[in-house]
């Protein structure tokens, strides 16, 4: 098996996992972090329940960048990452329902579809962080 079949293969068994469990881990910490709290602010832009959704989905996305900087060839690993987490982000983009009220703030919206962007910074993070511990344990 050549190695481009092999890096697509190792793309598309993540992107599934990713797309069958993220979904179960999210609805898990939601349940966990943001389920039955208030959270008030005097920023009226900022919305904490978002933050902490971009922060789930941040933190997992940086562990399958940190797998796929891993197990794919060093020529490109920020590009795997990065169409894993526009893959990803896009499938769930089109997979969800959002229902928006026609006065809706531009705030809202960020928050909204930022939430679609987090598995790309995740993962190319993520491939990053791996790229930067395995140069310094070669030049330690």
């Amino acid at each position: 098996m050549s190695t481009d079949i092999r890096n697509l293969l190792l793309l598309a068994i993540v992107l599934v996992a990713a797309l069958i469990g993220v979904p179960f881990l999210s609805a898990l910490w939601f349940d966990a972090v943001i389920e039955g709290r208030t959270f008030t602010t005097s920023v009226m832009w900022f919305r904490p329940n978002y933050a902490l959704q971009w922060l789930f989905h941040f933190l997992v996305f940086l562990g399958f960048g940190y797998v796929i900087g891993r197990y794919l060839p060093a020529r490109n690993w920020w590009l795997s990452a990065a169409l894993f987490g526009s893959l990803y982000g896009i499938c769930d983009f089109a997979l969800t329902s959002n229902h928006f009220v026609v006065d809706l703030t531009w705030s809202h919206c960020v928050w909204v579809y930022g939430t679609h962007v987090m598995p790309l910074v995740g993962a190319v993070s993520g491939a990053v962080l791996h790229w930067v511990l395995v140069r310094r344990k070669k030049h330690a």
